[in-house]
């Protein structure tokens, strides 16, 4: 069992047409990939999963991701690096309640904003001190799905130029991937995965969606005690008693105060408390311990398409089967975070 510490192709596909306008992630390849032996089988690995949340997510938004691989520290499996926007509840409930009517079809997020107390104070009661406000962090990616003006804090290089225009910034994260090449930390860049070897894919997926906004991107707990994140809202033990502690136990995700759990959240340190802590080699992309010889994938139905929906994402509606073809803000003065996450 792994922590998360932070194609081929085919003759014929059933598909539809996506919305014209929708999600488009577009990668950028550090030279640690394309100089690699083994360059073509890494990027078919991310465009894999990058084609999987874009044919997922119907958002008009596009985003460049600098992608990377690297020697991790602690056998780690990958790690993402975003800047983190604050933003006051008030006017991040406003934002999400906006967004809902805009998307109507966004049942998950119509019903978490309704669930969500009006005023400045979060469920979960905590309050940054010098406001008596709650305050939230936002990676820079869920930042603008919600209407908020920002330029990109990276560069095509991922390097990180500040988040003012005319700084050159191109791209919202930085994503490294191991680079072993044996071991436990060795990413399997093929499917299907073997016995002994880590689905690249699945960690692929799991860093960008903490890109997104979910995950280890999702949540401030073990790191700040005076701010939260966007997926903290939805942390319960019961229901209509919200969680925000390290040492809370049988604490899970819900978007209606607690009366229907979603996934249990990760409680174990080591592993991003924004993840999920399903027992077992539970095959969730967002969960905190993984196993070798599985792989993981996004889909409507999964928990990691509820979350990302709770915090602003609307889904591709899915296709009646006639449709199928057979195809060959008052965010002044509140300063910005970055973090590093890292996959174990």
């Amino acid at each position: 069992m792994r922590r998360f510490g932070a194609i081929g192709a085919v003759a014929a596909i059933c598909a539809w047409a996506a919305p014209a306008q929708a999600m488009l992630i577009i990668p950028d390849f550090g030279t640690t990939i394309t100089a690699a032996s083994n360059a073509a089988a890494i990027e078919a690995s991310i465009n894999t999963a990058i084609a999987e949340i874009d044919g997922l997510i119907a958002n008009s938004l596009t985003l460049h991701i600098d992608f990377q691989t690297g020697s991790l520290s602690g056998g780690g499996l990958g790690t993402s690096t975003q800047t983190l926007m604050g933003a006051f509840y008030s006017t991040v409930r406003s934002e999400l309640s906006s967004d809902a009517s805009t998307h109507p079809s966004n049942a998950v997020l119509a019903t978490a904003v309704a669930n969500l107390p009006t005023g400045f104070i979060a469920p979960d009661g905590v309050t940054y001190s010098t406001t008596g406000q709650t305050l939230l962090y936002l990676t820079q990616a869920n930042y603008m799905l919600l209407g908020n003006t920002t330029s990109p804090c990276y560069d095509s290089s991922g390097n990180y130029v500040g988040c003012s225009a005319g700084n050159g910034g191109t791209d919202v994260g930085v994503v490294t991937l191991s680079n072993a090449a044996s071991g436990s930390a060795a990413l399997d860049w093929t499917r299907p995965v073997t016995p002994t070897t880590t689905d690249a894919v699945r960690v692929v997926l799991h860093e960008i969606d903490e890109i997104l906004g979910i995950g280890g991107g999702g949540s401030m707990l073990g790191n700040q005690t005076n701010a939260i994140g966007m997926t903290d809202l939805y942390r319960y033990t019961a229901a209509n008693t919200p969680s925000y502690a390290t040492g809370a136990t049988g604490v899970y995700l819900s978007i209606n105060k607690g009366v229907t759990a979603i996934v249990a959240a990760n409680q174990t340190a080591g592993g991003d408390y924004g993840d999920f802590g399903a027992s077992g080699c539970t095959a969730y992309v967002q969960q905190a311990f993984t196993c070798q010889n599985q792989q993981a994938n996004l889909s409507a139905s999964s928990p990691e398409a509820t979350l990302l929906q709770a915090i602003g994402y609307t889904l591709i509606p899915v296709p009646e089967p006639g449709s199928l073809a057979l195809l060959a803000t008052g965010i002044a003065a509140i300063p910005a975070v970055r973090r590093r996450r890292r996959l174990r």
